[in-house]
């Protein structure tokens, strides 16, 4: 508990600080390039996994999947589109027998070609 104590006023410490830090200009212009450089990792992290996950589809033969990193930009789900959780468990079930069954074939596919 003590610990946690000590954390607590370490975070409230670190936000007043930082409060104080950015009423100045140079202050200012700190977070303005650290939050650049955030925002400049993050997309480079994003980009990085739709290309590996491009990569994947594609080694995997999945035609559905966009060619491009970008084709696909991503898009918070609205309360509209969320199905029950009975019908998702259902879909996913269908989806792992569609995906082992195409596995299966494209194992019997190269089997014959050997």
């Amino acid at each position: 508990m003590k610990n946690f104590i000590w954390l607590v006023v370490g975070v409230a410490a670190g936000f007043v600080v930082a409060h104080e830090v950015n009423k100045t200009q140079q202050g200012k212009q700190f977070f303005s390039d650290l939050d650049a450089k955030a925002r400049e990792f993050g997309e480079a992290m994003s980009d990085g996994y739709r290309q590996r996950e491009a990569e994947l589809r594609a080694a995997l033969g999945d035609v559905d999947a966009p060619s491009a990193p970008s084709a696909m930009p991503y898009t918070a789900p609205s309360a509209q589109t969320t199905a029950p959780v009975a019908e998702s468990s259902v879909d996913i079930e269908a989806d792992d027998a569609a995906y082992d069954a195409a596995a299966s074939d494209k194992a019997a596919a190269s089997d014959d070609a050997k």
